[in-house]
């Protein structure tokens, strides 16, 4: 009876095993087998299950580096194409204003008025260019690392500007953090978008970015001393606050928060971290 009974539960654990095996070979690296037994086919489960794990990490981190190969492709096909282009479209315009005022005769004022309008268009259109290129171009956190890729990007957009910044991560969640480069990603383009935000509409002086845990709970914190804005006007209009808000539901448990007045504005993130394993 004894034996009968080992046989049954031994049977029972190869059983989860297989599962777990097959969930594995369709792609569902979140499966477990959960042996806590102490014997050699327990350790070897367990020995399994982390290998699980590791292998997860893996892919998401060769994920994250395609993601951004992908996106320098971009930049750069931008950049030597529609970029380009419309630079010469801009110097075309520019002549043609030019020879406009130096023909002797009356000038129409409805051209004159198309070329100030055209000029002007094309004027935002590449600074709309260089801003998308310059996006899909940043450096990424499976590349740097969290805290280099946010302070390379914050040096190159707030180059110039006069304006103070400063990157509190705590030394806790960063390392929380280095196990979820996905999630750490995400992060890094919600503060790019809310930096970007205060440099070309606030007036901001000051910006900082804050990284602080409490127990399992994370908080993302960028901080301007600008001169706010209504923040229900600016969903209506824009992406950007949308952008953020999706990015930051994303993350498990995630909550987004923004708050501004004539004082400053405060983009907050909070989300937790699982304990074992990577999200799908």
């Amino acid at each position: 009876m004894s034996a009968i009974a080992v046989a049954t539960l031994l049977t029972r654990r190869i059983g989860h095993a297989e599962r777990a095996a097959d969930a594995w070979a369709a792609g569902e690296l979140g499966a477990r087998i959960h042996d806590a037994g102490r014997d050699e086919f327990g350790r070897l489960s367990q020995r399994f299950d982390r290998m699980a794990d590791a292998l997860g990490e893996v892919i998401q981190v060769r994920q994250a580096l395609a993601v951004s190969e992908e996106r320098n492709r971009l930049a750069r096909d931008l950049h030597d194409t529609a970029k380009q282009r419309s630079f010469a479209l801009g110097l075309q315009l520019s002549v043609l204003d030019h020879l406009s005022q130096r023909e002797g005769g009356e000038q129409d004022p409805r051209q004159i008025t198309l070329i100030k309008a055209a000029l002007g268009l094309t004027g935002q259109l590449q600074r709309d260019l260089a801003d998308v290129i310059q996006r899909f171009s940043a450096p990424t956190v499976a590349e740097q690392g969290l805290r280099k890729a946010i302070e390379d990007t914050c040096s190159h957009l707030l180059a110039g500007s006069e304006i103070e910044w400063r990157l509190l991560l705590d030394g806790v969640a960063e390392r929380g953090l280095g196990a979820w480069p996905q999630h750490a990603g995400q992060l890094l383009m919600i503060a790019t978008e809310a930096v970007s935000n205060s440099l070309r509409h606030s007036g901001a002086r000051r910006i900082e970015v804050v990284l602080n845990n409490s127990g399992n709970r994370y908080g993302w914190t960028i901080q301007d001393d600008g001169c706010g804005f209504v923040p229900n006007e600016h969903e209506a209009t824009g992406m950007g606050l949308a952008n953020m808000r999706l990015r930051a539901r994303t993350l498990p448990g995630g909550r987004f928060r923004l708050a501004s007045s004539p004082s400053g504005t405060v983009v907050t993130v909070s989300f937790t971290l699982e304990s074992q394993g990577i999200q799908a």
